[in-house]
């Protein structure tokens, strides 16, 4: 069920009070709207009416999918734990934990295109290695935007910079991604599962074991 918050906030620059709406819980069926929002990166953004002073404003909330069987629960950095009351769940449900808007659109993307998500997060842990060292940077963050028959793409983001580069890898990536989870015969955990580049390591570590044990 969707379900709406309106708070009162000061404007920082201009001091200005306004209204604003929150949901904290958001059902696509019910309110197709937010799902184009999230997927357009404006639900999180306030702009002030009376001055113009935009800022992003993150606060826990879940978007659930019923139609394609996904609940997204987004718990920014340092705002609390999942929350403990929910409706009663479908068991074959996926439970996903995320820390972002940017996130939380990426899991929408993935689901809504039918591709398994830890297998995809493989794939960027990997093609992250690789524009790692061909840029020569610490690191990089990247997130899935479309697929095809052939090539994945992904949106790469340089440390401290907003425009992304595009980056593509072979389908076959994915595919290999997925045989891997077999061997290693993955399955989610109970409960809310982060499904990230920390998770993609755990896994690239595990399956690395497993072929030294092999040879």
């Amino acid at each position: 069920m969707s379900t709406c918050i309106t708070k009162e906030i000061s404007c920082p620059e201009c001091g200005a009070v306004n209204r604003v709406d929150l949901w904290p819980g958001m059902d696509r069926r019910e309110k197709p709207l937010l799902r184009k929002k999230v997927l357009e990166e404006s639900l999180f953004y306030w702009v002030c009416p009376h001055c113009g002073y935009r800022a992003l404003m993150e606060y826990p909330c879940v978007y659930h999918d019923r139609d394609l069987g996904f609940l997204l629960c987004l718990l920014p950095e340092g705002t609390g734990d999942v929350p403990e009351r929910l409706p009663p769940l479908p068991e074959k449900l996926r439970l996903r934990l995320v820390t972002t808007p940017a996130q939380m659109k990426e899991k929408v993307l993935l689901f809504e295109s039918g591709y398994d998500d830890v297998a995809m997060e493989l794939v960027k842990y990997s093609l992250t290695q690789l524009v790692v060292e061909k840029w020569h940077i610490p690191s990089a963050t990247a997130y899935f935007t479309k697929a095809d028959e052939k090539e994945i793409e992904f949106a790469f983001f340089r440390p401290g910079q907003t425009r992304p580069v595009l980056q593509r890898t072979r389908m076959k990536a994915y595919r290999q991604a997925r045989e891997i989870l077999k061997l290693l015969h993955y399955h989610d955990g109970k409960g809310f599962v982060a499904v990230d580049m920390a998770l993609a390591a755990e896994l690239f570590e595990q399956f690395r074991h497993l072929e030294q044990e092999d040879e």
